[in-house]
C-alpha cells in the first residue's frame, strides 16, 4: 500500500536489487535515478561503442576528407598512434577515464618527453576524446581536464650581416645549390620554414618580383589568408 502500484511492477528480486541500490548510494547523497542516468550515458553511449581503433581510423579520415595538410594529418596520426597503442586498439573508448589519461602522460612525461612534445600530445589527445564526446560515444569528455605544461618561447633571433654573408656564400657552393631559392627567400621574403616547404615556382613571379602565398602554403589556412611578398631587386640576381 506504501509502495503504490509500482511495487507491485517489481518481483521481489528487483525490489531487493534496489532496495540494495539505494543503500549503496544514500551516504553519497545519490539517487536511484541519477545513478541510472549515469550508467546509462557512460555504459551504453547514445553513439554505440566504439574501439580506439576505429576511433582513430574514423577521426583521421573525417580530417583527410577536409582537405588537411600532409603534414598536418601525419602529426595527428603520430601522436593518436601512441595513443591507441597504450590503451589497446580493440578497448573501448568508453572506458577511458582521466585518471588512465593523466598517468599515461605522466609516463610519457617520464620517459624523456619534452614540454613542447608533451604539450602536443595532450592537444591531440583533447582532440581526440573531443570527437569521441561530439558524436556521442562517450558521456563525458576524460581528456577535458587534461593540462599541457608551459613551453618557453624563445624570440626569432636576428642575422648579422656577416652571418647572413656567409649563409649566402654557403648555399651558393655547388654542392648546396639547390637550397639558395629557399635560403634567399627566406632571407629577404620572411617566409617561414613550413611555408618555402610547400612553395613551387609556379607561385613566385621574378618579372613583377612577387610571391602568392595562398592558403594552402601559408601558415594559417583561412580563406582570406592570401599574402604577396615583394622580392627585394637585390635578391632576384639570386634566383
Amino acid at each position: 500500500k506504501e509502495t503504490g502500484q509500482s511495487g507491485f511492477r517489481l518481483t521481489l528480486d528487483q525490489q531487493v536489487e534496489a532496495e540494495r541500490a539505494f543503500n549503496l548510494l544514500s551516504p553519497l547523497g545519490i539517487s536511484l535515478r541519477e545513478a541510472a542516468d549515469c550508467a546509462v550515458r557512460h555504459l551504453r553511449p547514445a553513439g554505440g561503442e566504439i574501439t580506439f581503433a576505429q576511433l582513430r581510423d574514423r577521426l583521421l579520415a573525417e580530417k583527410a576528407r577536409q582537405n588537411r595538410r600532409p603534414a598536418s594529418l601525419q602529426s595527428l596520426s603520430f601522436h593518436v598512434r601512441v595513443l591507441v597503442e597504450h590503451f589497446g586498439a580493440d578497448t573501448l573508448v568508453k572506458n577511458a577515464t582521466a585518471e588512465n589519461l593523466r598517468q599515461w602522460i605522466d609516463a610519457l612525461q617520464r620517459s624523456g618527453g619534452g614540454a613542447r612534445h608533451m604539450r602536443n600530445f595532450v592537444t591531440y589527445s583533447k582532440q581526440f576524446f573531443r570527437y569521441a564526446h561530439a558524436h556521442r560515444f562517450i558521456g563525458d569528455n576524460p581528456a577535458q581536464l587534461l593540462e599541457a605544461p608551459h613551453v618557453e618561447t624563445k624570440p626569432p633571433a636576428i642575422l648579422t650581416l656577416s652571418e647572413v654573408r656567409r649563409l649566402l656564400r654557403t648555399a651558393m657552393a655547388p654542392e648546396h645549390a639547390g637550397l639558395l631559392p629557399a635560403v634567399v627567400l627566406g632571407l629577404f621574403c620572411g617566409l617561414r620554414s613550413e611555408e618555402l616547404a610547400r612553395l613551387n615556382w609556379a607561385k613566385v613571379d621574378l618579372t613583377k618580383r612577387k610571391i602568392t602565398i595562398s592558403p594552402e602554403i601559408g601558415k594559417n589556412r583561412g580563406a582570406r589568408d592570401w599574402r604577396y611578398p615583394v622580392i627585394p631587386k637585390g635578391a632576384v640576381k639570386f634566383l
